[in-house]
């Protein structure tokens, strides 16, 4: 949930208002998906007053940029994963569970994400959310080996409630700090627990590349993650740019 990030590619793709429905075709033909933006499907029990959930339609002028972060998302895999492993992406203007307000979510093959230029979000972030959620989907179906992932921290995870206590904090919890990545944590958000902690990870791999390998020759706990969330990925399909 990171604000204010500039993704200078974005500027490959041409920004019109009036095109994105054609490019919502092209997106659900070439990788046999959904793109909903107007009506939102939830889990039935999301509706439940414990969850809550609520939502706000995304802005027509933001959804340009939007589908550039879905185009930039879907970039980075082998197109059988998505095929495989995604069915929809919902997007909305504004979105809430628990009350509280939500960058994105999941739910079995389907990522919701929240979009808006008025809340300072930016196609960077966005794409960086669709690789956390989506991580945590591939988590669900294939075996990611949770021991050795442990084994690699020096530090232990600090949330009692899966994370929900770093939601809405000054920066979202994606800063970066020399303590933190001595022990093996890339953000305050990803010390929380496991799950969030590899959903960060996921992020820099495929966003911020450069930096994690920037930080995995200096810290020999991230180092040793980098090694293990790579090789889940390339279990899964050889495809990917860092399989070699």
């Amino acid at each position: 949930m990171i604000k204010k990030f500039f993704f200078g590619l974005f500027l490959f793709f041409p920004v019109c208002a009036f095109s994105f429905e054609k490019d919502i075709k092209q997106i659900e033909e070439r990788y046999l998906i959904s793109v909903a933006y107007e009506q939102i499907q939830f889990p039935n029990y999301w509706h439940n007053p414990r969850f809550n959930v609520q939502y706000k339609k995304v802005r027509h002028n933001d959804m340009p940029l939007v589908l550039n972060s879905i185009k930039f998302f879907l970039h980075g895999y082998p197109k059988k994963v998505i095929v495989s492993d995604l069915n929809e992406i919902n997007i909305m203007g504004d979105f809430s569970i628990y009350g509280k307000p939500f960058g994105a979510s999941y739910f079995s093959k389907s990522i919701y994400l929240k979009y808006s230029t008025l809340d300072g979000d930016d196609v960077r972030f966005a794409t960086r959310v669709l690789h956390h959620e989506f991580s945590s989907i591939l988590m669900k179906k294939y075996l990611f080996p949770k021991k050795a992932w442990e084994r690699c921290n020096s530090g232990k995870y600090r949330s009692k409630n899966q994370g929900l206590d770093m939601l809405n904090v000054v920066g979202d919890g994606r800063d970066e700090h020399h303590k933190l990545l001595q022990q093996g944590f890339l953000t305050s958000y990803g010390s929380s627990d496991f799950q969030n902690d590899v959903n960060i990870y996921a992020e820099y791999i495929f966003v911020e590349s450069r930096r994690l390998r920037q930080h995995s020759k200096k810290y020999t706990s991230i180092k040793c993650k980098k090694k293990i969330i790579e090789k889940f990925y390339c279990e899964i399909n050889k495809g990917f740019r860092f399989c070699k």
